[in-house]
């Protein structure tokens, strides 16, 4: 079957057709259970997710329903000359082996829900629930995700036209200079870690929601999903997010200058797709200069021409001091506790902030901060500060994050004969540390293969591929005499507990899972690195090879 209109469409998807070629090549048909678990794998819902909406008793069940539907799905598509012999689906490169087979893809909400939409509420009132539901929500490591506006601590943000960080201005500033006839094309740069994907999430959900802004709609888009899901352009991905009972609706608005862009990260992770998306954005300025837009990066030398920049300064004093609060409220239980032991410790963990005023510009730096300092001595960190060592402050803090709490364990009816062995639990904080280190390498090693979405940042994997590294390192490191197969359900409970306990992996739905955050991934995986080679004293310079080699991108 050929189709030469590859796009991904709101229509759909022809599963008369998927089981005529399935049929043809030997295979069975889909169930009508296969088809409702591929339909929801094609809109990004997640496994949990999948099994409330099957009904299903365990994650573990739609798992293999999902490898079966796969391995239907392979023969046809190896057969088609799509998949290699060797090249496996996943959730992650699903839709774009859909679209090389030539099938209209379908990536819309279920069509009661749409009607309901339709005729119930109105467009922005949608839009804004819709732009809560993907951007609403922020993960202070350490703590539990909350809603942007209940999180979100704003730092400064200053013009390149102005020298000196007094004429800083706030976020309400910032918001109303977007707002101004003359301000159209913002660029706002900061390194690794200072908030800007947070800036944007705040300003998503800000301008879609408070009435003085309602002659806008913003459109928050992630770039390097875009960059990773689709080989649309941009105008037409972005025109895909909405149902299409509103798509003419939004072209217009698009047209007429009423729509805010936001678009977040474009360094990408090598300078080719850097290239490629900023001339996806400048095409998308160019069709519709009236329109507003907004950019985050790590790098401001990017050429990218007419764009305000704007630098997010790091954390001052005063916010500082209220992360510090807020974190610490969050772990004692009590979002206010005024007690003076409360109040002392606070202090006592301020006062030690400002001696690291180098490790606490940024809120990941601060977050780490808060981890190395929580339920530690403090004579044991101020001695790692007054040594400078910022490896031994992050190491001080991987540890702290990596302690067994019960009251985060997850239960899980599948694991309950596991209990006694639960093996995540039974590790120790260095075999956890170890643990994390070879999924980072491998995920590097590995970012050639299709399992990973990010083929050179190596971000996202199959939550199946990170249960195999899992059972591989098992299989070498605890117990050498039982095989990697053994340990596949031990390794499916491990990678729960590693999301329910840690929170260092997430799981991001169909783009598969990913560290929390670059730095975290990069310095786990210097860590392996330093431990392989059998000496330490590499540490700092491995972790700088890592961050040249995946995460800056030189200016174009």
């Amino acid at each position: 079957m050929t189709n030469n209109n590859n796009t991904v469409h709101k229509t759909n998807l022809n599963f008369n057709k998927i089981d005529e070629d399935l049929l043809d090549c030997g295979e069975k048909e889909l169930t009508k259970t296969e088809k409702e678990c591929l339909k929801f794998l094609i809109e990004g819902l997640s496994v949990d997710a999948i099994r409330q909406k099957l009904c299903r008793d365990t994650t573990q069940s739609v798992r293999t329903l999902k490898s079966d539907i796969f391995g239907k799905l392979q023969t046809s598509l190896i057969k088609k000359e799509i998949l290699k012999d060797k090249q496996k689906i996943t959730s992650a490169n699903l839709i774009p082996l859909f679209e090389q087979a030539g099938y209209r893809v379908i990536v819309q909400e279920n069509m009661e829900t749409s009607k309901r939409v339709e005729f119930n509420e109105g467009f922005r009132d949608w839009w804004l629930k819709k732009v809560e539901q993907g951007w609403g929500k922020i993960c202070i490591l350490g703590s539990e995700s909350s809603h942007i506006h209940n999180s979100y601590i704003f730092s400064k943000l200053l013009d390149d036209k102005c020298c000196d960080e007094i004429s800083a201005i706030s976020i309400e500033d910032f918001v109303s200079e977007l707002d101004k006839n003359n301000t159209n094309k913002v660029l706002v740069y900061a390194s690794a870690g200072y908030g800007k994907t947070s800036l944007l999430k705040y300003l998503a959900v800000e301008l879609n929601k408070q009435e003085k802004y309602s002659k806008y709609i913003a459109i928050p888009i992630s770039l390097k999903r875009y960059n990773q899901i689709s080989n649309l352009s941009l105008e037409d991905y972005i025109k895909g997010l909405f149902l299409e009972v509103y798509q003419e609706e939004v072209s217009e608005l698009i047209k007429n200058g009423s729509v805010v862009f936001l678009l977040d990260g474009l360094d990408m992770d090598s300078g080719e797709q850097t290239q490629r998306i900023i001339y996806m954005v400048t095409n998308l300025i160019n069709s519709f200069p009236k329109s507003k837009y907004l950019v985050t990066c790590k790098n401001p030398d990017y050429k990218i021409d007419g764009f305000r920049r704007f630098k997010l300064l790091g954390f001052k004093d005063e916010e500082k001091n209220r992360f510090i609060r807020d974190w610490l409220s969050f772990k004692s239980g009590k979002r206010v506790d005024k007690s003076e032991e409360f109040t002392k410790y606070v202090q006592n963990m301020i006062d030690i902030a400002k001696k690291a005023e180098m490790f606490t510009e940024s809120p990941l730096h601060l977050s780490l901060l808060c981890l190395a300092l929580y339920k530690s001595e403090m004579e044991k960190i101020e001695e790692i500060l007054n040594s400078n060592n910022y490896l031994n402050l992050f190491h001080e803090a991987m540890i702290n994050l990596l302690k067994w709490d019960d009251e985060r364990s997850l239960e899980d009816e599948r694991f309950r004969n596991l209990e006694k062995g639960r093996v995540y639990k039974i590790m120790t904080e260095i075999q956890r540390e170890e643990l994390l280190g070879f999924i980072s390498l491998q995920m590097i090693r590995d970012g050639e293969r299709n399992d990973v979405r990010d083929k050179e940042g190596m971000y996202y994997v199959d939550s199946d591929m990170l249960i195999d590294w899992i059972s591989q390192w098992l299989s070498d490191n605890w117990n050498p005499k039982r095989s990697k197969s053994d340990w596949f359900i031990k390794a499916e409970q491990i990678l729960q507990d590693i999301e329910t306990q840690d929170g260092i992996l997430i799981d991001r739905g169909y783009i598969g899972y990913s560290f929390v955050h670059t730095e975290l991934r990069n310095y786990f995986a210097a860590r392996a690195i330093a431990k392989q080679c059998g000496n330490k004293d590499i540490l700092e310079n491995a972790i700088e090879f890592i961050q040249l080699k995946m995460v800056n991108t030189p200016p174009l």
